[in-house]
Order: C-alpha cells, then structure tokens, then sequence
C-alpha cells in the first residue's frame, strides 16, 4: 500500500497532512521559478514589470493550485489567533523572496516584507486567506440542493475540537451566511 496518492493534482496521504504535497509544490515553484529567473539578468533581461507578471501568472498559479484544500489560513476566534499551515506558507515564501529579488534586482540581505512591499507582491498568508475567502464565498452561495450545502451551514460554528478544513474556511470568511444572496450553479 502506498503511503500517498495524487488525486486532481494534490497529493494526499493517510493522515491528510499534506507534507509530501507542500514539498512538491515548492519543488515545482522553485523549478519554475529559476526558469523565470533565467529572464531577469541585471545586464539586458527583462523589466521588473515584466517579471512580476511572470511570476503572478506562472509561478504563483502553480503553487497555490487548491490551495483551499491543503493550507489553512490564521482565523481569530474569542480574542486569540488560531495559528494555520504557517510552515507550508514559509516554505512557499521561500520561492517568492527569491522571485521578489530577482524582480527588484534587490540584494539577498534585504527584508522580506521590503522585498514584498516593492515587488508589489501580496504576502503568502494574506495569498492564502484570499483563495480560502474566495472558496468560501463560492461554497456559501451555492443551492440548497448541492451536496455541501448542509455540512457548509454547520461549519459557521466554530468547534473546539477536531475542526474539519471548512470550519477554517468559514472562519476567514468572517461574514454571516445570511446576508448571502443564492445564486444557481450554471
């Protein structure tokens, strides 16, 4: 029996902590992105402008592909922060530090979130809680008639314990499901 399995493009294992998966994407994104950083030489490579881009639609695309299923946000509940897959996000900030370098033409001891900042790139947890807002707006607009429905109205509640990766999701989402308007799925 094999330890984990690629299924639509995410790897799971039998705990569903998704390691195996984090390192393929960061492999995949480091791959990617010394190929774009191939573009960007000081001497006669391409604008900074040119490369963000690249990065925003190549590389970026690539590594947060369902991110909504494999990293959970940091939610704030009763006062305190409820800390998230913050490894996965350090190991994804990783590639972009060093694509945000290769962007500004910056040096390696400059400070991450300066590098972020003039790069004009959206930090990797802010990145994350954006696809799992977005996700959660998708979920909670959805009919009664589809299959998440029900386990999506139960999720608004909190739990202490054993919390599934939707009540992370409904948590970011921070809104009431009420105040949605039901659309149908075309």
């Amino acid at each position: 029996m094999e330890a984990s399995h690629k299924f639509l493009g995410v790897i799971l294992d039998h705990e569903l902590k998704f390691k195996e998966h984090v390192a393929y994407v960061q492999g995949k994104g480091m791959m990617i992105a010394t190929q774009v950083r191939r573009l960007a030489r000081i001497n006669g490579g391409v604008k900074g402008t040119f490369m963000r881009k690249m990065y925003e639609a190549v590389v970026v695309l690539s590594m947060m592909y369902a991110a909504d299923v494999w990293c959970t946000p940091d939610v704030e509940c009763s006062g305190k922060v409820v800390k998230g897959s913050r490894k996965f996000m350090g190991k994804l900030g990783r590639v972009q530090r060093m694509c945000a370098l290769q962007i500004l033409g910056a040096l390696r001891m400059t400070l991450n979130n300066m590098v972020d900042t003039h790069a004009g790139l959206m930090p990797i947890p802010t990145r994350v809680k954006k696809i799992c807002i977005e996700a959660a707006a998708c979920i909670v607009t959805m009919l009664d008639m589809h299959l998440l429905y029900k386990p999506a109205r139960r999720a608004v509640t909190f739990v202490r314990r054993h919390r599934a990766l939707l009540h992370y999701i409904m948590k970011a989402f921070g809104r009431h499901l009420n105040d949605m308007e039901m659309m149908a799925i075309v």
